[in-house]
């Protein structure tokens, strides 16, 4: 299966178009869900359709109506399947609902098939959603609303996203002349300052591996015209990047930079990336992005196969959680708050074969962070206790279990199944099973869309 995807990754990034022409998206279904964001004021959920096996001719971005998918879940943690929904045969007490009665199909957009990550920013007078798409090198950009509305030039449901929505596919858009590169990988976006990166997957060292964007939308004023422009890339960094976030504080010596951290799916390192704003007083007014470190990582086994990298929230934490699959767990690894380029793996936590993605959470009411993760290959979501270090729960999951999100307005996290098309709510809510020593702390209440299993 992995190794399917990758020549059809590869296919399309040489070709930059799909194969089927013909059969245009359904507005209100799952296919392919590569990735996803909650935005328009934590009630709706974005997804990216990826259409990575081109049933179709396009991907789509899809909004789903979070206020309709928590009050069906309560249901069915109450026992009340609801309209349209019928038992779930793999787990007992949950529901299977189709997915056109919670996404808003009038404002599903299509784009180019094989998105592979998608990311949320919340500006002063815009909100703006951001998809990389390996189909046709670009970043696909959309404005929101708290309505759930995705504008990205089209006027119909379904109707394709228009060029000037779509940035780094032509060099005259950038003012350094740029387009973006092959094999991007994950994004990752500081909100306070509109910086966009994009890590890149190539290991060809002729390539560059990271990009950076500027959404001017981030700026005081910002009007209506406000968007994304290219500003450059870079090369020379580790081969096969991986997962990307943004360190959760400014540079010691110049707050006014931003740092985003990488991991590698090819090399043993975490590479340390920062947004240089420009300095008018030095007549230096172009941004741009370089490498700032380049850490390895010592103690494992190879280390060479990370994925997704998600920060403590806890403040004062000074950590990071990386998801490894040489050796298949979840790095614990600490920072130095005097020089966060300085790093020491705390732990490794054995996890389920084939780990994704992950989300971290600052659990409020017990004071604890859990880190939830997606394992693709073994169809587990777990939770784990990163100061207890240990693996606390698991579900079993539909097929190809790839993102995880945690619903910030309710005790729910989304699993978006990659194989089986499908966006599965699990309820934390503790439940008890036959006596008080078979306490169930996650437990699959609602799916929407599952294909056949």
């Amino acid at each position: 299966m992995k190794a399917w995807l990758g020549a059809l990754a590869l296919s399309a990034a040489v070709t930059g178009c799909p194969s089927n022409d013909g059969q245009d998206p359904p507005n209100d279904q799952f296919y392919r869900p590569i990735a996803a964001a909650i935005g328009g004021d934590g009630n709706w959920l974005f997804v990216a359709n990826s259409n990575f096996d081109l049933r179709y001719n396009g991907g789509t971005v899809v909004a789903v109506d979070l206020a309709r998918v928590r009050a069906r879940a309560v249901e069915a943690a109450a026992g009340q399947p609801g309209n349209n929904c019928r038992p779930d045969a793999t787990r007992s007490g949950a529901v299977v609902c189709p997915s056109g009665d919670f996404i808003r199909a009038e404002v599903t957009r299509k784009i180019n098939p094989f998105a592979v990550d998608l990311a949320y920013a919340q500006y002063p007078n815009h909100q703006r959603l951001y998809v990389v798409v390996r189909g046709d090198g670009s970043l696909t950009w959309f404005d929101v609303d708290n309505a759930g509305s995705l504008n990205c030039g089209a006027s119909a449901a379904g109707g394709a996203c228009d060029d000037a929505h779509r940035v780094g596919v032509d060099p005259a858009q950038s003012p350094a002349g740029v387009r973006l590169p092959p094999d991007p990988s994950a994004l990752a976006v500081d909100p306070a300052r509109g910086w966009v990166v994009v890590t890149h997957q190539n290991v060809d060292p002729n390539l560059a591996r990271a990009s950076l964007f500027r959404d001017t939308a981030a700026l005081a004023g910002a009007t209506a015209s406000a968007r994304p422009v290219m500003l450059n890339t870079v090369g020379n960094l580790a081969l096969g990047l991986s997962g990307v976030a943004l360190l959760p504080r400014g540079d010691a010596s110049d707050p006014t930079r931003s740092t985003f951290v990488s991991t590698s799916r090819a090399a043993a390192t975490l590479t340390f990336l920062q947004a240089y704003p420009g300095n008018a007083a030095l007549a230096d007014g172009q941004p741009f992005l370089y490498q700032s470190a380049a850490v390895p990582l010592v103690g494992l086994s190879t280390g060479a196969n990370n994925r997704s990298v998600a920060f403590d929230p806890t403040p004062g934490a000074n950590r990071a959680f990386v998801v490894s699959r040489a050796p298949e767990a979840l790095l614990v690894v600490r920072l130095d708050p005097a020089n966060p380029t300085q790093v020491v793996i705390n732990d490794a936590i054995p996890i389920p074969a084939g780990p994704s993605r992950l989300t971290v959470e600052r659990d409020t009411s017990s004071g604890r962070t859990l880190v939830y993760v997606a394992s693709y290959d073994a169809r587990r979501l777990s939770v784990v206790d990163p100061d207890a270090h240990r693996v606390i729960a698991q579900e079993f999951t539909n097929r190809g279990p790839h993102t995880v999100l945690r619903d910030p307005r309710a005790p729910f996290l989304y699993v978006l199944d990659f194989l089986d098309d499908s966006l599965e709510v699990i309820d934390l809510r503790p439940t008890v099973d036959g006596g008080a020593a078979n306490v169930n702390y996650l437990h699959r209440v609602l799916t929407l869309g599952a294909s056949a299993r």
